[in-house]
Formats: structure tokens, C-alpha cells, sequence
């Protein structure tokens, strides 16, 4: 018999790797405006900085120093992309035009379905998007794909 797992309360904090801290900081902390909360040296490396930016609610931003890291790879294994929340359509178009005015490459408004979203890359090759939700999303939402993987059929009730 399993012991049941306590419940998880949300994300505490996403780390990415950076290969220079201190553009790191001018991106996050200055282009987008998030609040740098923590500074420390690595616990387990000394010579490597663990910087951590605010992204309200709790949620922490992580950024780990490593010099000879590679930029961002994405692909099986990798992380795809991160993803901030705004409160709606409007400020997702402030947004835009305030990273366009700074000299960011970002794309044009997507809109996909629940969402709108907006990308463009950190200074470490990261893809980073920001979103407006446009409509909560619904038991029908799980119906969205005409052939879902066995395990969610099941959960549908197909077979």
C-alpha cells in the first residue's frame, strides 16, 4: 500500500542557467522588471551565483551562474520555454510595445484560443512568453484533442 504525497502547493521557483550574471540581472531586473530578491553563491560551488527575481504569488525566478554554459537548447530533456502571466490583453499590448521600445525582438500578438501570447528570447537564448488568459478554461478544454493519449481517453470515458 502507498502512503498518499502531501499535496503540492504551487511552483516555488524555476531555475535557469546563465553564462553571464550580470546581463542577466539587466534583462530581469531592468527590461522586465522583475524584483531581485536573493543574491547568493551556489552552497554546493562558491565561485557560481544563485540570483532569485520575484514573480508574485510566491513563485520565485532562479538563475544559476555558469560561465561556459552553453546558450539555451531546447528539444527532449530540455525545457521549452518560460512562461509569465499578465493580468490581461491590454497590458499584454503594454508589454509588447515597453520590450519592443527597449530594443527586444518580440513577435507579434499569438492568439491561442485561452490565450494570447507574445515571445521572445533572454540574453541566454532562453524562449521566454508572456500571456493574458482570454477565457478560464473548462471541462471541454479536455475534448480539444481529437485523439488524446489512452490515458486521458479514459478519463474521458473512451475507449
Amino acid at each position: 500500500m502507498s502512503q498518499m504525497l502531501p499535496a503540492l502547493r504551487g511552483i516555488h521557483h524555476v531555475a535557469l542557467i546563465t553564462a553571464n550574471m550580470q546581463r542577466a540581472v539587466r534583462f530581469y531586473g531592468e527590461v522586465l522588471a522583475l524584483p531581485l530578491v536573493r543574491a547568493q553563491r551556489d552552497p554546493s560551488d562558491p565561485d557560481a551565483r544563485n540570483y532569485y527575481f520575484d514573480l508574485g504569488g510566491g513563485a520565485l525566478l532562479a538563475l544559476f551562474e555558469y560561465a561556459e554554459a552553453p546558450g539555451a537548447v531546447g528539444g527532449v530533456g530540455g525545457m521549452h520555454h518560460l512562461s509569465f502571466q499578465v493580468a490581461g490583453v491590454a497590458a499584454l499590448t503594454e508589454m509588447r510595445a515597453a520590450l519592443h521600445a527597449r530594443g527586444v525582438a518580440v513577435s507579434e500578438i499569438a492568439d491561442q484560443d485561452f490565450i494570447q501570447s507574445i515571445y521572445f528570447r533572454d540574453p541566454d537564448g532562453t524562449m521566454i512568453e508572456i500571456c493574458a488568459p482570454t477565457r478560464p478554461l473548462g471541462p471541454d478544454d479536455l475534448r480539444a484533442d481529437p485523439d488524446p493519449v489512452p490515458a486521458l481517453a479514459e478519463q474521458l470515458g473512451r475507449k
